[in-house]
């Protein structure tokens, strides 16, 4: 059975955060009903690409985010392809409902991670897409 499946990220614009950041969110919609997320990443509201859902610039911090946001639409699809193999069914739900959706390998002790200000030196970046103090932050 065919369906209608996509995916966008928006900004959260009404909540700003102190550092005048906002929240990225995401919207899984197949056949018309609509699942809603939070990225876990934060982005100046100025730099946003609202029609690309991007951020817009050639920025480190930039170039991070919007490869964050590939890696997750890509675990999407992933997750909605094999429920329709699987089931033959699918609903928004259960592709978002589906473990490790945001964090594929593991997850990390940090808050969430923002394009407003620099990264710090000694941190990186962890598989869960968040700025870790170092590897042995993780949990696996």
């Amino acid at each position: 059975m065919k369906s209608t499946f996509s995916t966008i990220f928006y900004l959260k614009r009404q909540v700003v955060r102190k550092d005048g950041t906002v929240p990225v969110m995401g919207r899984i919609t197949v056949d018309g009903t609509q699942t809603q997320f939070s990225c876990k990443i934060s982005v100046d509201p100025k730099l946003w690409d609202t029609k690309g859902g991007r951020v817009m610039g050639r920025s480190t911090a930039a170039l991070e985010t919007n490869r964050l946001l590939d890696k997750m639409r890509v675990r999407i699809n992933g997750h909605y392809q094999e429920i329709m193999e699987r089931d033959n069914f699918v609903t928004a739900e259960k592709v978002k409902n589906l473990p490790r959706l945001l964090s594929p390998t593991s997850r990390c002790s940090s808050a969430r991670t923002s394009i407003a200000a620099p990264i710090p030196s000694g941190f990186t970046s962890a598989p869960c897409g968040r700025w870790c103090s170092s590897p042995s932050t993780t949990n696996g």
